[in-house]
């Protein structure tokens, strides 16, 4: 069985040789179907780039590093306050949806 590397290159062939060989696609277009997709999967991702970064930005202590240190979890954890909760307006008027009574209801 081939590696999913040597069938993604395979399936990337497939797609240039469908575009070379088509008597009425130019190579221009080629080009520029391949930009127009690699924008649209920039697009993608940095939307939820986006959305990450801006929670980060409202996290409390949001200075957050990476760590194999079982002492500095424990220090991250025991940062928060006894009962302080993350509440933003931002989200007092989200909706959420209940998959067991398969309503529409306020988060809150």
């Amino acid at each position: 069985m081939k590696s999913y590397s040597e069938q993604r290159r395979e399936r990337l062939s497939e797609a240039v040789f469908d575009y070379l060989s088509d008597e009425n696609t130019t190579p221009d277009e080629l080009l520029s179907d391949l930009l127009k997709e690699v924008k649209k999967t920039f697009d993608y991702y940095d939307k939820y780039a986006s959305k990450c970064k801006k929670v980060l930005e409202m996290l409390p202590n949001n200075n957050i590093q990476e760590t194999n240190d079982p002492r500095d979890w424990e220090d991250f954890w025991n940062s928060f306050k006894s009962g302080e909760t993350l509440k933003n307006n931002e989200f007092d008027e989200l909706t959420c949806y209940d998959t067991h009574t398969n309503k529409l209801e306020n988060c809150q």
